[in-house]
């Protein structure tokens, strides 16, 4: 986690980083083992080129997740809230301590 020790102001400290929760990738990683199955099946019918369209779209799918996960970062510090998400297109947001007012959380039945 870069982002969040290397904007620190000076007097500054980190007090709770974390980063998106591997739960995330489930569900794409069960739509990737859908595509992986649609390969091996295809390689088992007839030898061919659908079969590695099949492969490589299910890997697609299954990094996908695991990107994100690795390029998201959240931090609180000692002065401010700090959020960086994205690889290629990367997204920040800082917040002051003294400007948050309220903190909502909703939670399913599941999360």
């Amino acid at each position: 986690m870069h982002y969040i020790d290397d904007n620190l102001v000076e007097g500054e400290s980190v007090i709770f980083q974390t980063t998106l929760h591997w739960i995330t990738a489930c569900l794409p990683l069960i739509g990737s083992l859908f595509f992986w199955l649609c390969a091996w099946l295809e390689i088992g019918l007839n030898e061919g080129y659908p079969a590695l369209g099949y492969f490589l779209m299910g890997g697609l799918i299954a990094s996908a997740p695991f990107i994100a996960i690795s390029t998201s970062e959240f931090g609180i510090a000692t002065q401010r809230v700090m959020i960086k998400v994205g690889l290629l297109q990367t997204h920040t947001l800082e917040i002051f301590l003294s400007k948050v007012e309220s903190i909502s959380v909703d939670q399913t039945i599941v999360g």
